[in-house]
This record gives C-alpha cells, structure tokens and sequence, in this order.
C-alpha cells in the first residue's frame, strides 16, 4: 500500500507543478510524562529511519512520515496527512507557512484495535533557502497526549 501511495504522489507531483520535499521529524515534546503507562518517546531519531516526504502546490499538499517507535508497543507508526499551509510572509530569503494537517497515523493498537487512529494538527513552518523547520502541534486522543512536533525539511524538487 505505501508503495501505491508513494507511487501515486509522484505522478501526481509530475502532472501538477508543486514542490517536493524531505521531512526529518527530529522531536515530540509531550504534555505529559506518561504516554498511557510507559515513558512518551520524545526522540525521534535514537532507533532507526525518521524520514518522509511532502508534496506541495501553491498551498495545499499531502505528505507521508515514518516515525521512530511510538510510545504505545513500541511499534514504528507512519502518518499519512492532506495539508493546507499557505505562506504569510515571503521576501527573497525567508518564508513563513501557517496551516494544519489532517490524515490518519498507524502502529497505535493499544489506542485503536485497528492500530490505525485519527491525526490532526495546527503547523508553523519558517524556512531559509531549501530548509526548513516546522512545529506541529497535535491534540490529546485517548491516553496520548497533546504533543509538539519538531521537523526538519529538505526542498529536494520545485518545477
């Protein structure tokens, strides 16, 4: 299935010009300690490949993350997001995007059977050149608690 997904974002980036990006999610800062009855895992990059990819055009894009284990059975989780981010301030340098995110997260069977859950989330992205930071903060759903996001983001394409 991520094959066909990624597969179909790249055709579709093809046909419409847009830009592509590479997403390094580095950090998750909880609004608790706890994350159900183990410790929330706020780094992101200790336990393997913390990668994903975007696609934007003008401001509305979908993107597709892998995280490092999540804090419920330790199971990597992957997100899959329509996003809306348009720019609210853009000179020759810098640029800053505002927006949100929704879609849906895997590997989260202790909060869901299905261990497929709902995500959402309100993003600010500031950005240099080709890079990128991005804060996106997620409510609370069930026993996981509100979070922050931190990303790093690679403009690997524009056409």
């Amino acid at each position: 299935m991520l094959k066909i997904l990624l597969s179909t974002a790249l055709m579709m980036g093809m046909a419409h010009a847009g830009e592509v990006k590479i997403n390094v999610p580095f950090a998750a800062l909880h609004t608790k300690d706890k994350c159900g009855s183990v410790k929330c895992n706020e780094n992101l990059l200790d336990d393997g490949l913390t990668v994903g990819v975007s696609y934007m055009k003008d401001f509305v894009g979908f993107s597709y993350n892998t995280a490092a284990k999540n804090s419920f059975g330790q199971r990597r989780s992957h997100y899959f997001t329509a996003d809306i981010m348009p720019k609210i301030y853009e000179d020759e340098l810098l640029y800053v995007r505002v927006g949100g995110s929704v879609g849906f997260a895997t590997g989260y069977k202790e909060l869901r059977g299905s261990g497929v859950i709902p995500f959402a989330g309100g993003s600010v992205e500031g950005g240099i050149g080709n890079f990128s930071l991005q804060v996106t903060a997620t409510p609370s759903y069930k026993q996981a608690p509100a979070a922050f996001i931190g990303m790093a983001r690679f403009k690997l394409y524009e056409w």
